[in-house]
């Protein structure tokens, strides 16, 4: 199943591109992500795991990195599944596709969307220090 999800904001497309670049900034906008091991800034072969919430670990795989697009693609291995995800940037504007298992796509899909909104906010948006 392949799901597309667009937002607008007014965010600029070099300041969420310099988001999308650092994957230790990932934590910041990404609402699943709680923390990157993955060496290094975003490029094609850039291997690593997520640590999303309750501590659930996913394999990550960048596919793809377009930095004049700008855009990228990354697979998630949740298990014995394999979720590819392509990201793209514009001026005030973000693109997710979720290409994935019916079930595992839609469970995606709030996440995705809440995600991108955060991406999509001008400035630090970082969760507030509690």
């Amino acid at each position: 199943m392949n799901v597309r999800i667009a937002h607008r904001g007014p965010a600029g497309k070099y300041e969420m591109w310099s988001r999308c670049r650092d994957p230790g900034r990932w934590p910041d906008w990404m609402t699943l992500v709680r923390e990157v091991d993955a060496p290094g800034m975003l490029r094609p072969g850039l291997e690593g795991e997520l640590v999303l919430v309750g501590g659930f670990r996913v394999r990550l795989d960048v596919v793809d990195v377009n930095d004049r697009g700008p855009s990228w693609t990354v697979t998630l291995r949740p298990g014995p599944f394999r979720v590819e995800l392509e990201h793209s940037v514009d001026e005030g504007f973000g693109l997710v596709a979720i290409d994935a298992p019916f079930p595992i796509a839609l469970a995606f899909l709030p996440f995705a969307r809440r995600s991108l909104s955060r991406l999509l906010r001008r400035g630090d948006h970082s969760p507030p220090v509690v």
